[in-house]
């Protein structure tokens, strides 16, 4: 699945004031009738793209006419993980829009190294389509074959586990059923270039294996296409100790 190439790019604003903590354990279910600006920072928005948080969802939002690059993304404050501790983060994503023929609409996540924000993975979720998911090093595309999942589902979860002994972020998605989640495996991301096996991707960032941290962000990109509520949503994020 083509990725475009500009929406994920993070501008000079990426570098937040103040220093965070390393692991300090969340959930969020963005059940508030607006968004905790003490635990997220909302950067400005490119072109139409905005986040709205209502009836227990955190919406992605494009009005008509839209443009050809409408995107919008948001920090999590309180809590960044690190390379020397054990991590999981899980969130769910809806996506009920069909992408092709130019249009593409996605919300996502990025996990970027704190120290560089030119050092960063994506995930973008396109619903029935799959998932689709590369990384930058030093603010160049990587080369590497990305993670993807074809064939998906309208709602789903994505999981990403650390662990601090394999210096390994392993990938994972399930449907979202009333029965709970049933993982597949996507993959595993080496953010210190050491991995190996066919379903891993590698990135020398360069980041340290006793302080280096991670920056998590949550995404909504759209390319010349309207989102109206309900299409698009992230919900049920935790970032917890494994």
């Amino acid at each position: 699945m083509k990725t475009n190439p500009i929406v994920f790019l993070l501008t000079a604003a990426a570098v937040l004031t103040g220093n965070c903590l390393a692991l300090t354990p969340i959930t969020e279910d963005f059940q508030a009738s607006k968004l905790d600006k003490t635990r997220w920072y909302l950067f400005p928005k490119i072109g139409k793209g905005r986040f709205s948080q209502s009836n227990g969802k955190l919406n992605f939002l494009v009005s008509a006419p839209p443009t050809q690059n409408d995107y919008i993304n948001m920090e999590l404050q309180a809590s960044q993980p690190g390379m020397y501790e054990n991590w999981e983060m899980i969130l769910e994503l809806s996506n009920s829009i069909k992408s092709g023929h130019g249009v593409q609409a996605s919300p996502g996540f990025i996990l970027a190294n704190e120290q560089d924000s030119g050092d960063r993975l994506y995930v973008n979720f396109f619903g029935s389509s799959g998932i689709d998911a590369g990384f930058y090093n030093n603010g160049a595309r990587g080369n590497a074959k990305p993670l993807t999942l074809n064939g998906g589902v309208p709602k789903g979860a994505i999981k990403v586990s650390y662990s601090k002994r394999t210096k390994l972020m392993t990938f994972s998605a399930s449907p979202v059923t009333k029965e709970g989640y049933s993982w597949i495996p996507v993959g595993t991301f080496a953010p210190n270039g050491n991995g190996s096996g066919k379903k891993n991707v590698n990135a020398d960032w360069k980041i340290d294996p006793t302080s280096g941290r991670f920056r998590i962000q949550l995404t909504g990109f759209a390319i010349s296409k309207a989102v109206r509520r309900g299409e698009i949503s992230i919900d049920n994020f935790s970032l917890l100790p494994p």
